[in-house]
């Protein structure tokens, strides 16, 4: 099975489980705030692996959400607490399918699923879909081997190790301005261990 198939036929087995352990996650709450105040109300935000729409329910009170997955079992759970907004089920690599622009994009725990060789090729694609001064706000798991996780063993997902100075030095290649760049810690849902997330809030120049 494909790579992204595999990914894919996994989040749709796992969605239920998924957004029960990920409702809540305190780590993303400045996140969510630091890249609010960067968009006047009412823009257009798209959700770049929005999930069950955790995220996409919280900014969709004050901006016009779109968001995009791999999964539709994912999607469909969104779809009930956000009915308003805009879902297409799409691959990250196949976003040039997608005509719209937008003011920001926010791409949450989603980009360390590509392929090492395809990082690059995703980072000019979600350029081309942003506005000039767009704000665009990514995270993904850092200090981490590339595996196939165990989490849920029957449905395992793949994650890649990208490091900080190589994805900086991306997003430079692809003339975005960062804002900040930074390691976060964050408690693993109560079990006492401690995950590393690379935090990248940037814009389009």
């Amino acid at each position: 099975m494909d790579y992204y198939d595999k990914n894919k036929v996994s989040y749709n087995a796992i969605a239920k489980k998924y957004a029960a352990n990920y409702e809540s996650i305190e780590l993303m709450e400045k996140e969510r705030l630091e890249f609010s105040l960067l968009l006047p109300k009412g823009s257009k935000i798209l959700d770049l692996g929005c999930g069950h729409g955790r995220d996409l329910e919280y900014f969709s009170s004050q901006y016009n959400v779109t968001g995009i997955d791999i999964s539709s079992s994912l999607l469909s759970i969104t779809k009930e607490r956000v009915p308003t907004a805009t879902l297409v089920e799409l691959n990250i690599m196949d976003l040039d399918e997608i005509s719209e622009t937008y003011d920001g994009i926010w791409c949450n725990a989603v980009l360390h699923h590509l392929k090492e060789q395809d990082f690059n090729i995703a980072i000019g694609k979600i350029r081309s879909k942003l506005r000039i001064n767009g704000i665009f706000f990514f995270s993904m798991k850092h200090n981490i081997q590339s595996h196939w996780d165990s989490k849920y063993p029957s449905h395992p997902r793949h994650y890649t190790f990208l490091k900080k100075t190589t994805v900086d030095s991306i997003l430079s290649e692809n003339n975005f301005e960062i804002i900040y760049s930074r390691i976060d810690q964050e408690d693993n849902t109560g079990t006492g261990q401690r995950r590393s997330w690379l935090q990248l809030l940037t814009r389009k120049l």
